[in-house]
């Protein structure tokens, strides 16, 4: 019963694993009901396409980090 009532939440949060500073001001910026809107109109109906009927199809990304100027630098001895 757990597992059905945890699993809403995963899909109305955005990923934030390995993005810089500037990309996670970006995705932070889009609303969370867009964000919902997409887990439900277009990554769940590719999902289902794609691992249940294994079908061959293209997911749009949410997401457009083109528009984002990320820098990173590396200091040396700063613990990256």
């Amino acid at each position: 019963m757990d597992c059905l009532l945890y699993e809403p939440h995963l899909h109305s949060y955005p990923e934030t694993k390995q993005r810089t500073l500037e990309e996670l001001d970006y995705v932070f910026a889009v609303p969370t009901s867009k964000h919902v809107t997409y887990q439900v109109k277009e990554f769940l109906p590719y999902w289902v396409r794609r691992y249940v009927l294994f079908q061959k199809v293209d997911l749009k990304p949410l997401y457009n980090f083109d528009e984002v100027e990320s820098i990173t630098v590396f200091e040396k001895g700063a613990g990256h």
